[in-house]
């Protein structure tokens, strides 16, 4: 696929990474933790010692994140093209968690992301 295919209105779905967060909720019923779906990983750093560390990207499911293009923007001289999109989410039970939020990117870059598995932005371990 090259950069003259994209137009408005064209659809991309991806896999996404979530993982669960625990809220505690303090109502007139008592307390109580409830476990919602974050997009995203969680972050967990290994440190080694007080110079070096490493960080572990996990998530406990996968869900959707779903491009829209809204325009294609075609820049002067010897910028490149850019693509305007909506960028939504689904969570692993199929709830929208993001309704979406306006993005922009190179063609170049939005090609590399809609061709690949996932356009999350590192490699990621998955615990289901």
């Amino acid at each position: 696929m090259n950069g003259g295919d994209l137009k408005p209105g064209d659809k991309y779905e991806m896999a996404w990474p979530f993982h669960f967060e625990q809220i505690s909720s303090n109502s007139i019923f008592g307390l109580g933790v409830d476990d919602y779906w974050v997009g995203g990983c969680k972050v967990t750093v290994e440190s080694h010692n007080e110079w070096e560390s490493e960080r572990f990207f996990t998530a406990h499911g996968e869900g959707k994140v779903i491009y829209e293009i809204l325009s294609i923007a075609e820049m002067p001289t010897r910028y490149m093209d850019r693509v305007i999109f909506k960028r939504s989410t689904i969570n692993p039970d199929g709830n929208v968690s993001n309704p979406g939020e306006v993005k922009t990117l190179t063609v170049r870059k939005f090609l590399k992301d809609v061709n690949s598995r996932t356009p999350f932005p590192v490699e990621y371990e998955l615990f289901e």
